[in-house]
């Protein structure tokens, strides 16, 4: 059983899953003697990695952010915050 999958039984006796996606496969005659429920246990892991995916590219941007706010900070600490803010005018920022 793939991680985030609890084994159930349905009233015909045969495994399900507790997966919300696609769960309307666990419901269908002779599900068992196909590889359905393997196809949905894999797009459900591929949503699972994915929203990982997102959560970490979140934390790369919020990272990206304050490091952003770090560099300008230090550029107006070497330079005049007026050449600073000029060009950053001229990059179109």
């Amino acid at each position: 059983m793939k991680a985030g999958h609890t084994a159930q039984v349905n009233n015909r006796g045969i495994p399900m899953t507790t997966s919300k996606i696609m769960s309307w496969v666990d419901a269908l005659p002779n599900v068992a003697a196909t590889d359905f429920t393997a196809r949905r246990d894999s797009i459900a892991d591929k949503m699972a990695e994915a929203q990982e995916l997102e959560q970490r590219a979140s934390k790369l941007r919020e990272e990206a952010y304050f490091a952003s706010l770090k560099l300008e900070g230090d550029a107006k600490g070497k330079w005049s915050i007026e050449t600073v803010e000029q060009a950053k005018h001229r990059a179109d920022f």
